[in-house]
């Protein structure tokens, strides 16, 4: 009895370790991932929380590529930053000592990039931040993406 109790503390240990890894770039779920809540037309709560596999600099990442990524699904390409903080909670599994990371941010989707004063483009982030997201970008941002991309071919060759 001891011994099979043993094994199953040891098979689900083994299980929990092999599903901990770094926080993917994806939607809240049992490892962490993003959030949002829009507070009016143009304004949205972001939020990313890591793992103990996360570090800051990825959830830092992550959270300029959903921001980004929320501008282009409501058709816009700047977005401005409002206000924006990474933190780390500290706590323990097994004998060691874990950070989990998250990030907050509250942004507003512009009309242009004359409507504030310090301005990201959606475009610019989305392109830097591929990489790290392993290319995961939700249908109705690659669309708009898409777009974009097509309108400012046709301006360079001039049609």
């Amino acid at each position: 009895m001891i011994k099979s109790i043993r094994i199953s503390s040891s098979i689900l240990a083994l299980a929990f370790l092999l599903s901990s890894c770094v926080t993917a770039y994806q939607a809240s779920g049992f490892t962490g991932g993003y959030e949002q809540m829009r507070l009016n037309d143009n304004t949205y709560n972001v939020s990313f929380h890591g793992n103990g596999f996360t570090t800051e600099s990825l959830t830092s990442v992550f959270i300029l590529r959903r921001c980004a990524e929320l501008t282009l699904e409501n058709g816009r390409r700047y977005f401005e930053l409002l206000n924006s903080n990474t933190n780390s909670t500290v706590g323990g599994f097994d004998g060691n000592i874990y950070s989990y990371p998250s990030s907050k941010a509250t942004i507003r989707v512009l009309e242009s990039k004359h409507d504030a004063g310090v301005v990201l483009d959606a475009v610019f982030i989305m392109e830097e931040t591929a990489k790290a997201a392993k290319g995961n970008i939700s249908p109705k941002a690659s669309a708009a993406l898409q777009q974009i991309k097509k309108l400012e071919y046709q301006a360079e060759i001039g049609n």
